[in-house]
């Protein structure tokens, strides 16, 4: 019954609740950092200062990737898998020990924030391949909807550390916390890898089909339409979210009186947020995806953000500000993510993985930084309403590439057909 209601076949429930745990875990750590590291910069530091640090955790990302390109192919998958967890659970330890020593408030919560971009996006790169070793791509579109879940449910319990415990224990004790977190992860991933083996495919060390170099990558991006239009619609899509973040975390410092009752809100919004975020995961997501496609699902996703970013451009209410973080985070984890996963599936397995690597170390950093900039040059020229209208184009941009991606995939299917 529970496993008919989930959209699985017989064995994968078994099989995928191990990567389901995992997923949880390393969500509970991310989402429990999400909200302490910008509830203590935003009261702490100011949202003007926002923009210079998206700006260095653009770099770092661009970094982290870069590393990771070369470590992938020199190392296994476990060995990279836990350097991505406890890297960052090492800079949290730095960072707390320098927050204790009174060290700069700017520096060190922004090295916690920019520790939770580079965390979330290295955990989002290597995750997807991860799974994809363990499971063929034909168990994927019924795996993914339910594995990813179990990142909704690691947010709601992130969530509820936030909301009963920042109060009596404080913010920064309880990134110690999110380190423990970490840890346990750390160790059921190792589990994983010593009980299951992986798929055929996924031992095939043959990459002599995939580009040799990002300059032969990039003009793969000029040829392939479906390349093409996963590069406009990724550029698309994190300029729109830096400014849809910007303007509602605007509102969340002025809103709020202190550090302790921004997380207690945060902590009540996840948790909210997650349970509505989880029915539409593991109730919708795999049916939604298998009835209309890939590609109107992109779409649907797209012409959601489209308004949250309509939406703020306006002044921006507490209703406008939660539903524009609902569509910008949950959605974009429970419906974006796997579907955007399913699509660079579509590659073989040499491209896939610098299609991943395409998108998350080059397009992200890049896209991010640009808009970084945009905003800090449009504040620092006494246009605050100009990053309302910024961000309003933004949001029809994005809506349109994901259309032109819905109109390439479409093709894709009627080619393979």
């Amino acid at each position: 019954m529970f496993r008919r209601l989930l959209h699985l076949e017989p064995g994968q429930l078994s099989r995928a609740l191990p990567f389901f745990c995992l997923y949880l875990l390393l969500f509970a750590a991310l989402s429990l950092l999400d909200g302490l590291s910008l509830a203590l910069f935003l009261k702490q530091v100011g949202t003007a200062r926002l923009p210079l640090v998206y700006s260095v955790a653009a770099a770092g990302v661009f970094l982290a990737v870069a590393a990771y390109m070369v470590s992938a192919e020199r190392f296994d998958t476990g060995t990279v898998f836990a350097a991505i967890i406890l890297v960052p659970a090492i800079a949290l330890v730095v960072a707390l020990t320098a927050l204790a020593s009174g060290g700069s408030r700017l520096e060190w919560l922004g090295a916690v924030f920019i520790c939770r971009e580079v965390g979330m996006t290295m955990v989002l790169l290597h995750f997807g391949n991860f799974l994809r070793d363990f499971f063929p791509q034909s168990d994927l579109a019924r795996i993914m909807p339910f594995v990813y879940a179990g990142g909704r449910l690691g947010s709601l319990a992130g969530g509820s550390i936030l909301e009963w415990m920042s109060g009596p224990v404080g913010l920064e004790p309880l990134l110690g916390v999110v380190v423990l977190l970490f840890v346990a992860a750390t160790g059921v991933m190792l589990a994983i890898r010593r009980r299951y083996s992986l798929v055929a495919d996924a031992r095939n060390t043959v990459t002599s089909v995939a580009p040799v170099s990002l300059r032969d990558f990039a003009r793969l991006v000029f040829t392939d339409p479906l390349l093409w239009w996963i590069t406009i619609s990724t550029i698309a899509y994190f300029a729109c979210r830096t400014f849809v973040l910007f303007r509602y975390s605007g509102f969340f410092e002025e809103a709020f009186p202190d550090e302790v009752a921004l997380s207690a809100f945060l902590g009540r919004y996840v948790q909210v947020a997650t349970l509505a975020s989880v029915v539409i995961q593991l109730v919708l997501a795999a049916r939604g995806i298998g009835w209309v496609g890939l590609g109107t699902a992109h779409a649907t996703y797209g012409l959601l953000m489209a308004l949250a970013a309509a939406l703020v451009a306006m002044p921006v209410t507490l209703t406008t500000a939660v539903f524009a973080r609902f569509v910008e985070v949950e959605l974009r984890y429970s419906l974006r993510n796997p579907v955007s996963q399913l699509t660079v599936n579509l590659f073989p397995r040499p491209i896939r993985l610098r299609a991943r690597a395409w998108s998350l170390g080059l397009l992200i950093p890049v896209s991010t930084f640009a808009a970084s900039v945009a905003i800090a040059a449009l504040q620092r020229a006494g246009l605050p309403a100009a990053v309302g209208g910024t961000t309003a184009i933004l949001g029809v941009g994005y809506f349109l590439a994901t259309l032109g991606l819905r109109r390439t995939l479409g093709r894709r299917d009627d080619t393979n057909s």
